[in-house]
């Protein structure tokens, strides 16, 4: 970043510079500086091209953050930006982050028995466009079991295995 600040101070900058910095950025997890490089390259007359934004989708992917990497591929088409695989790579990879942050909040409510939470994180995954996968369901049955309460909590289960999946 201290090399990028010195080429811009000696108006030396151009988007090989930038696309360095931000995949320095990606490299290190810095979403909100790839972003903030990003959203500087039109303010100094500086085109953002596809490594940019595959920069950038691949730090919101490190960092979890899903919603702002397809966010991102989605606005390529707006900047007359074409996505390759690894844009779409990118995107996936951050997605299955998403998927990986809710079987493991579900996976330590299994270990714990509390069947109630694992069944609730299972209920909002939709509501936060991630799809409930076997690895998901496997732990809340798993937490009904522990639970004691199996009955009730597979009943709920059933239904929410069943939505989740038919919808992917």
């Amino acid at each position: 970043m201290g090399l990028l600040g010195l080429l811009l101070s000696q108006r030396l900058q151009d988007p090989i510079s930038f696309n360095a910095a931000m995949s320095a950025c990606e490299e290190s997890g810095k979403r909100q500086t790839a972003l903030l490089l990003l959203r500087q390259m039109p303010v100094i007359r500086l085109s953002a091209d596809v490594i940019s934004c595959n920069a950038t989708i691949s730090a919101c992917a490190k960092r979890g953050e899903w919603q702002l990497a397809l966010c991102l591929l989605w606005s390529m088409p707006e900047a007359r930006l074409v996505a390759n695989a690894i844009s779409y790579s990118a995107a996936i990879s951050a997605c299955e982050k998403g998927a990986i942050g809710f079987n493991a909040a579900i996976s330590a409510c299994e270990k714990r028995g509390i069947w109630q939470i694992a069944l609730h994180l299972l209920s909002q995954m939709p509501a936060e466009e991630v799809s409930a996968d076997v690895i998901s369901c496997n732990a809340v049955i798993s937490a009904c079991v522990k639970g004691g309460d199996w009955d009730q909590a597979l009943l709920g289960l059933s239904q929410m295995c069943s939505k989740n999946f038919s919808q992917t």
